[in-house]
């Protein structure tokens, strides 16, 4: 119902600095240093929260969607630490990591900005079903035909 809830809360002038800031990484040799800066000075502490908010405190094994909320496109994903991961793809999205060029959560990361983006967790389960929970997702929502996943999953 509330969207917003799952996203990042960012203020308008953080924005702003964000966004200046991804303007000049083009001009930069290495723009993973900006992107890192970013991830540290805009996101870090902002994301611990927001994770311990969704999942608690506590390390959570199963699936989950992340959601671009201006395009509606949905990433369907599995982990053994779903914080760690979400982490991971933020850092991924932002610049902070390399990722490859080819990855379309990625680029709609870059594209739309980390703060359109809702996350969420679909189904907390053991190690043993990952596989087979996140194709069975990824075929609820058809992530790989109309979404980020470019796989259907379960490896």
């Amino acid at each position: 119902n509330n969207p917003q809830k799952y996203c990042l809360p960012f203020e308008a002038d953080e924005l702003h600095d964000i966004d200046y800031l991804n303007q000049i990484k083009p001009k930069l040799r290495n723009p993973e240093i900006l992107g890192k800066v970013i991830w540290s000075t805009f996101i870090q502490k902002k994301y611990n929260t927001f994770a311990a908010n969704i999942l608690g405190q506590n390390e959570v094994c199963g699936i989950y969607k992340i959601t671009d909320q201006i395009s509606k496109e949905a990433y369907i994903g599995q982990s053994v630490s779903i914080q760690t991961r979400w982490k991971d793809h933020i850092k991924c999205g932002v610049g902070a990591t390399k990722a490859s060029s080819s990855n379309q959560l990625y680029a709609a990361m870059r594209r739309d900005g980390i703060e359109n983006f809702s996350f969420e967790l679909l189904e907390a389960c053991s190690r043993e079903e990952l596989n087979n929970k996140e194709k069975y997702f990824i075929e609820l929502y058809h992530s790989d035909i109309y979404g980020l996943n470019s796989t259907r999953g379960g490896s």
